[in-house]
């Protein structure tokens, strides 16, 4: 997605997301919706029932599988211009497509035996040094 298709759009982004917050809060109305830990101006999970479906553009964070809530998210952004799957859980299912998702942007382990000694903390580093991240367009 670039910067020019959400210019001056109401934007709703669900979790934080730094890159995203970065690149898109200047030029859009940003709204960013939080759970556990809501940070300055987050708004909490309920009021997804009423900024999604106002919204033009959705990114919806991939922990939502592991919540329960992505069937409800996605109903609610069905308005949407464009709804965009983020994180590094993202399932890279074209099924999701069919439930309107647009991009699933996520990522994939390349490096798994440096990827399993971080996750036991037998090395130090950053995970997405393991790997890179993708994007599954429909």
């Amino acid at each position: 997605m670039s910067q020019n298709e959400v210019r001056d759009q109401k934007v709703t982004i669900i979790g934080h997301f730094p890159h995203i917050m970065t690149l898109l809060a200047p030029i859009c109305e940003m709204k960013i919706i939080a759970g556990e830990i809501p940070q300055d101006d987050d708004y909490p999970v309920p009021a997804a029932d009423y900024l999604l479906p106002e919204s033009d553009f959705v990114f919806i964070g991939s922990s939502s599988f592991i919540e329960k809530t992505l069937p409800r998210y996605l109903a609610l952004s069905k308005n949407a211009k464009k709804v965009t799957l983020v994180g590094p859980s993202t399932t890279l299912a074209p099924l999701l497509f069919e439930y309107g998702a647009a991009d699933l942007s996520g990522f994939v382990v390349k490096d798994f035996s440096r990827a399993i000694r971080l996750i036991k903390g037998a090395e130090n580093g950053k995970m997405f040094s393991t790997g890179q991240k993708v994007s599954f367009k429909r």
